[in-house]
């Protein structure tokens, strides 16, 4: 390939890169040899800007390790698009708000808890040229299993690190992932961004991979055996949504409960009230009854108005001990009947005063003349 650049000199020439970087080291000296302070370089600037098939990912991986490290088996890397396994740290939050951080090994799992969203790191290092972007989703054994990858999956051109993706376990079950399983499946878009035309030597000739014909083609059931044997993938929400409505009945029963013993406590408070006020008017009654006998015996009366001045006592103290049961009573009452009991209760009191003042007039008129 014999390039020119009649604005910024001759082509950059180079052999081209056999075998894919094996350290970050390795990795980073060839990121840079191909990103500039004012200019990017593009060792294959004949491969147009469309989304890159399986060889044009393998041959700008070795050249631009623009994603580090990378296995080009054939079980990761399809015909547009490579696999990408877990790695790094874990985070989530759990019921008390606790922020939970793990690291990710290959020979070990991680788990996402039920109705929950986590945080996963990836293992590779994306170095990505400035004319490259990534988009990636998640495998899709998991999302047959019944999980979710959260935002929007772009990864603009020039990034530089390792990516954090947000799962969502919408199931009611916890999800174990192991380390050394896929996670997500990304491809590389070459975009229109203009780039120095770079020149490489002897670059090696890439097969395409092709999509295998097995996976064309099949029901629903294929994808379901391969990702859980066919077992129930559930969501918890049904399951929120049941308890909260179990609760919302009971809390319903309850408030019935309540508002029947309601009804009886009031009754019962009503009645206890009346017979209060039958027991002073028959009181009443008696005190009048002994007053008249005064009048008609006037030899007894200094007894009758003793025994009238006591009973009168007892009237008052039951018209205290009444008010003072009706302030304490937390009872919601209508306003009808806390008139109708204030009314009775001011008419009490006024026949109590009217048989104060009888008996002081009567005992007035008995007592001994000087």
């Amino acid at each position: 390939m014999t390039t020119t650049d009649t604005k910024n000199g001759p082509p950059m020439s180079s052999i081209a890169e056999t075998i894919y970087a094996d350290t970050e080291k390795e990795a980073e000296k060839r990121s840079a040899k191909y990103r500039g302070a004012d200019i990017d370089r593009d060792p294959f600037p004949e491969i147009p800007a469309a989304l890159l098939s399986s060889e044009h990912i393998k041959a700008y991986v070795r050249e631009t390790a623009m994603i580090h490290p990378f296995n080009d088996d054939k079980s990761r890397l399809k015909s547009a698009s490579y696999e990408v396994n877990p790695g790094g740290q874990f985070i989530y939050w759990d019921e008390d708000g606790k922020k939970i951080v793990a690291p990710i090994t290959k020979d070990g799992t991680f788990t996402l808890p039920p109705n929950s969203i986590s945080f996963v790191q990836i293992e590779s290092q994306f170095r990505l040229p400035q004319y490259i972007a990534v988009r990636f989703n998640l495998r899709i054994t998991h999302v047959h299993r019944g999980l979710l990858l959260g935002t929007g999956p772009l990864v603009d051109p020039g990034f530089h690190g390792s990516l954090l993706i947000p799962l969502h376990n919408l199931t009611s079950d916890p999800y174990t992932i192991r380390g050394d399983d896929g996670l997500i499946w990304i491809e590389f878009t070459k975009t229109s961004h203009a780039a120095e035309r770079a020149q490489v030597r002897n670059a090696p000739v890439d097969v395409f991979e092709k999509t295998e014909s097995r996976k064309n083609d099949q029901p629903p059931e294929y994808y379901f055996d391969r990702a859980s044997k066919n077992r129930p993938i559930r969501s918890s929400i049904p399951l929120v949504v049941s308890d909260a409505r179990k609760l919302a009945q009971s809390a319903a029963s309850a408030a019935k409960r309540a508002e029947w013993t309601n009804r009886i406590f009031v009754g019962a408070g009503l009645l206890a009230i009346a017979g209060i006020i039958v027991s002073l008017f028959s009181v009443f009654g008696s005190v009048s009854a002994n007053i008249m006998s005064a009048h008609n015996l006037a030899a007894s009366v200094s007894v009758i108005a003793t025994e009238a001045n006591s009973i009168a006592k007892r009237v008052q103290d039951d018209f205290k001990t009444l008010r003072t049961q009706i302030d304490a009573a937390d009872i919601r009452r209508s306003a009808d009947e806390l008139q109708q009991i204030r009314t009775q209760l001011e008419d009490a009191k006024a026949q109590i005063e009217t048989l104060r003042a009888d008996m002081r007039r009567l005992t007035d008129q008995n007592r001994p003349r000087p």
